[in-house]
């Protein structure tokens, strides 16, 4: 996979971090994060085989009860990696606290 898009995978997460101000992560917060990972996704991951796929598994994601009840980053950034590593093992989303730098959620 492209370096590239691995950091731009770190990068998505560290910006809804840095612009939540609060502890908690708002459901449209959530919501945002992944449409915003599926479209990335869409648009730049090369193995097109697998795109349906992984954005199916996020979006199923979405409806989960895991999904709804988690309200950190640091979880969200949790639960998305669990869910698209699972279809190619580079993926990984990671949590950014801007006052103690990236934290990984693995």
């Amino acid at each position: 996979m492209n370096n590239a898009f691995i950091k731009l995978l770190i990068v998505l997460i560290s910006l809804f971090s840095v612009s939540a101000q609060s502890a908690e992560f708002s459901t449209k917060d959530k919501l945002t994060l992944v449409d915003t990972l599926k479209n990335k996704i869409t648009t730049e991951y090369v193995l097109t085989e697998k795109i349906d796929e992984i954005t199916q598994a996020l979006s199923t994601l979405e409806q989960s009860p895991a999904f709804k009840q988690t309200t950190t980053e640091q979880d969200i950034a949790k639960l998305l990696s669990q869910t698209i590593r699972q279809f190619d093992g580079h993926f990984s989303v990671q949590w950014q606290d801007r006052n103690v730098g990236v934290i990984d959620v693995d």
